[in-house]
């Protein structure tokens, strides 16, 4: 063997050293990400106190069954936290009981149209999460 080759088997030697120590790194980042991100089921007597806050921040019972658009906004808010923070810990029918016995489509619906509020900045979305989003990370420990 060359001079050559044998300083490109060392170079190579130590890089697989390197990777097989920031493989380990990236698995053990991931796990401890995964864990964290983990949410387990909320216990339903703090979804119902959650829900009862709610209506008292923003004064409209939002669990009636009407189309007015600051109860479908609240409603759609809640079902996108959920979604987003419960996703493969509750069903989409889970999370369409709690705002009133909607159905799983309703709850997907829900999900793209705050997501669409939110990326075009729609002062009114945007407000209704302002208002909501702090009494859903009290009561289920989101950011904390």
């Amino acid at each position: 063997m060359s001079e050559v080759e044998i300083e490109l088997m060392k170079e190579l030697h130590e890089v697989r050293k390197i990777h097989s120590g920031l493989t380990f790194r990236i698995l053990s980042m991931e796990s401890v990400l995964y864990s964290r991100k983990k949410a387990q089921k909320p216990i339903p007597e703090i979804i119902e106190q959650f829900i009862n806050d709610v209506m008292a921040e923003t004064r409209v019972d939002f669990l009636k069954h009407n189309r007015k658009e600051k109860n479908t906004m609240i409603r759609n808010i809640i079902m996108y936290l959920f979604t987003n923070n419960f996703s493969g810990v509750l069903t989409l029918k889970e999370i369409g009981q709690i705002v009133g016995g909607k159905d799983h489509s309703t709850v997907l619906h829900a999900k793209s149209k705050v997501q669409d509020m939110i990326d075009t900045k729609y002062d009114f979305y945007l407000n209704g999460i302002e208002t909501i989003k702090p009494i859903f990370d009290k009561y289920f420990n989101i950011n904390g």
